[in-house]
């Protein structure tokens, strides 16, 4: 693995973001352009419960304005995702939080006053005006949150500290990818091997060799416990919004609060954590005494978990190679779905670069009205590969949700946007 920084890897292993925007300049007009509009939007604020066309009118001028938010803030986020060291990504990012919040805000009255509509008067406008029939999702789960909405002039607070209450991500995200540094090892033969978040996820906590691993690992762990008390902080403090979070809004658990958006039932993923503890967790036990037995070691530390078996049963995954065997496992799926993969993987809708300052992992971005981004780090191993087809399953899901659906529809709950990436 390479600590080479983001000037210096191929641009073919890069992602184009020109769909997006082709230059700094045009960024900047769009981001103009979102302020511009969020101070339009506030024309339909008193007006939503007067006719089903006013309503409709502003629900549409704030699905636009959204829109548009989403290309600007994708833009300035990826930049930052594929190396946390720039500065002027830094920036960028810091401005679409700031604005993001401004937005936030001053569309926090069509919240307000669809919930102070009467529910027949609000089944009349749906009659009225058939448009609204697009936007019964959103609507339906705003009912669903009335139990839990504040003031309107409360929640318009709240919207414009979204910036600071996001801070504790920010800060453990500019931390890992901009600050964190991990000191080289030796393998076994005494040779220097550069160490970095991406390169001990992709390559060496799965490392045939003992001594790479654990070597790996004491160098990880060395420079992760230089930020304990930073991180701590940053945790509890996040931990501790979400607590007042769910008090202010009169959740009955912070669990509660944070389960609500995903749609999962509290008695769901208590049943989940309980078969975990109880019936699961005996058979990992038991599983890691054979890890430990089949790898002959004294005994199992954290950084053994994911060593390979049978070193030889993992062959090294070139990336053209894999894409070709994701592209037909996925033939199954039909035409239209290999080719959007297949478009994915060589248009240069992947960064599998790897440099300094990366986002760690994977993740399918997919901004609304230009196609899904991947991230990833390539280390030829069949991990990338099952990776890939999990981020082509967001892919696929998201990139034909917006053939099909407008924008106000195309964000289903956590649950079902998993789905897709756990079957491919």
């Amino acid at each position: 693995m390479t600590t080479r920084t983001r000037d210096q890897v191929r641009t073919e292993t890069t992602w184009d973001l020109k769909d997006l925007f082709a230059t700094d300049g045009e960024w900047e007009a769009a981001y103009a352009a979102v302020d511009k509009a969020r101070l339009a939007l506030v024309r339909h604020q008193g007006t939503l419960a007067q006719s089903a066309q006013n309503l409709l009118a502003a629900l549409e001028a704030d699905e636009q304005l959204q829109a548009q938010l989403i290309r600007v803030a994708t833009f300035a986020r990826l930049r930052l995702a594929q190396d946390g060291t720039n500065g002027a990504a830094q920036a960028a990012v810091a401005r679409v939080a700031a604005l993001q919040a401004r937005v936030e805000a001053d569309a926090s009255f069509i919240d307000a006053e669809v919930l102070v509509i009467p529910e027949a008067t609000l089944a009349k406008f749906m009659q009225e005006a058939k448009g609204l029939a697009d936007f019964r999702l959103r609507l339906d789960e705003l009912a669903a949150k009335r139990p839990h909405r504040l003031s309107p002039e409360t929640e318009k607070v709240l919207a414009a500290m979204g910036e600071v209450l996001d801070a504790p991500y920010m800060v453990y995200g500019r931390s890992k990818f901009g600050d964190v540094r991990f000191e080289p090892f030796t393998d076994e033969n005494g040779a220097e091997m550069a160490n970095s978040i991406n390169a001990y996820e992709s390559n060496y906590e799965s490392h045939a060799s003992v001594t790479v691993r654990r070597r790996a690992w004491a160098s990880f762990s060395a420079g992760l416990k230089a930020y304990n008390n930073t991180y701590a902080a940053t945790f509890a403090t996040e931990t501790n919004k979400n607590v007042a979070m769910a008090r202010l809004r009169g959740y009955g658990s912070t669990e509660d609060f944070l389960l609500h958006d995903h749609k999962v039932p509290r008695a769901l993923y208590d049943n989940i954590l309980n078969i975990i503890q109880a019936e699961l967790a005996p058979h990992m036990q038991r599983y890691a005494r054979l890890r430990k037995r089949v790898l002959g070691l004294d005994k199992l530390l954290y950084c053994d978990i994911k060593a390979p078996l049978d070193a030889a049963f993992n062959p090294p995954m070139p990336y053209e190679e894999s894409c070709e065997l994701i592209l037909s496992s996925m033939a199954v799926m039909g035409k239209d779905y290999v080719d959007f993969a297949r478009r994915a993987m060589t248009q240069r809708w992947v960064d599998r670069a790897d440099n300094l300052g990366k986002n760690s992992g994977a993740f399918c971005a997919s901004p609304y009205g230009v196609h899904p981004y991947i991230l990833i780090t390539w280390s030829d191993t069949m991990r990338n590969v099952f990776t890939l087809a999990h981020e082509l399953g967001h892919a696929g899901h998201f990139g034909l949700a917006m053939q099909h659906q407008r924008l106000t529809n195309t964000r289903p709950a956590m649950p079902f946007i998993e789905a897709p990436s756990i079957m491919n």
